[in-house]
């Protein structure tokens, strides 16, 4: 294509044919995975988190608090399992980003998670937000590529589960501070802009993070409730600890919550 002859509407992220079949299917790769390592048909649990940095999951195994899911039938990554209040819950640690997290949700749905709620370190965008503290994102700026390939262009989409306000009550409970509202994706955190930061904070967007308005894409098209969690652990002007999300001790009490959240919204009715 000619440098100087070509319109938005050229970009191949912009012309992805939605309403196309796909070629290749999650159910074609879990039958893969189950006949590679003999796997049983065993289903996965009904409440599933993706943990962006994989750091709480390692404690929880140390700690053994949390086990292995052997029958999880995925080459990319683990999953581990924990139980709360009787209810047991999966956990997929290191889903960093928007593609890795849908291609772990898609597989997730087509395994029977019933929901799904992304755990995703974030940046402070709007000034007066506490760090580190919890943002329940209600809507995520579409600033990354995943969510082109689920839904038509848009500027911003609406989280598309009533799960969050089930997450909001146990989270609110916990005594960390928690802001519900808007994110900004993004797919390239080191070319995050101070113009950009400020555009977004002047718009009411809370933290920026990297997986949110992927996975509600996917939940838009495949109907599979999702939400997420971004624990906001670090800003340009915060002046204390670099990435501080607190203890592990309370990364387990928010895990808990949103296992709590989670179920309680499939109880009733989810």
């Amino acid at each position: 294509m000619n440098d100087t002859n070509w319109s938005i509407e050229q970009v191949p992220l912009l012309q992805h044919p939605l309403g196309d079949e796909t070629a290749f299917t999650p159910h074609a790769l879990i039958e893969a995975v189950k006949r590679a390592r003999r796997l049983p048909d065993t289903a996965v649990p009904a409440v599933c988190v993706l943990e962006f940095d994989g750091d709480l999951t390692d404690w929880l195994m140390a700690k053994q608090l949390a086990r292995p899911w052997p029958t999880w039938a995925c080459f990319h990554t683990p999953m581990f399992a924990i139980d709360v209040d009787g209810e047991t819950c999966g956990i997929v640690p290191r889903t960093i980003g928007g593609p890795y997290a849908v291609l772990a949700a898609e597989q997730l749905a087509a395994s029977g998670t019933r929901v799904i709620v992304g755990l995703t370190s974030a940046g402070r965008v709007r000034p007066d937000l506490p760090v580190p503290s919890l943002v329940l994102a209600t809507s995520a700026v579409r600033d990354e590529g995943t969510s082109y390939h689920y839904l038509p262009p848009q500027q911003t989409i609406e989280a598309p589960s009533a799960v969050v306000s089930f997450l909001h009550e146990e989270l609110s409970q916990l005594g960390i501070p928690v802001t519900r509202g808007s994110v900004w994706t993004t797919d390239a955190p080191y070319r995050e802009t101070r113009r950009q930061l400020r555009h977004h904070a002047a718009n009411g967007v809370l933290a920026v993070e990297m997986q949110a308005a992927s996975l509600f894409a996917f939940s838009a098209a495949r109907g599979t409730p999702v939400a997420v969690v971004a624990h906001v652990s670090n800003a340009l002007d915060h002046t204390g600890e670099p990435f501080d999300r607190g203890s592990e001790a309370e990364g387990c009490q928010v895990l808990n919550a949103i296992c709590r959240g989670a179920s309680r919204f499939l109880r009733a009715g989810g």
